[in-house]
């Protein structure tokens, strides 16, 4: 039951370090193994969040400096 739901805590949130922290890892490669996915899908879905999050600041702030500036603009 365990292993079920830390995967399913991944494929929702891609957040493998979350992961590793519900299961008290101390080791990120235990965490990779435990899940059952490929090191370099963990580092491409890391790559993707990074850039994903990123993007999503970049809107946040470009919105609330036009909210600040009195316009009222939405992406």
């Amino acid at each position: 039951m365990r292993r079920v739901k830390a995967t399913l805590v991944y494929c929702r949130t891609k957040k493998l370090r979350a992961v590793q922290l519900l299961l008290g890892h101390t080791k990120l490669d235990s965490t990779v193994r435990y899940v059952g996915i490929e090191v370099d899908d963990a580092l491409r879905d890391f790559r993707i969040d990074r850039i994903l999050g990123s993007q999503k600041e970049a809107v946040a702030c470009f919105q609330r400096l036009t909210i600040l500036n009195g316009k009222n603009t939405s992406i």
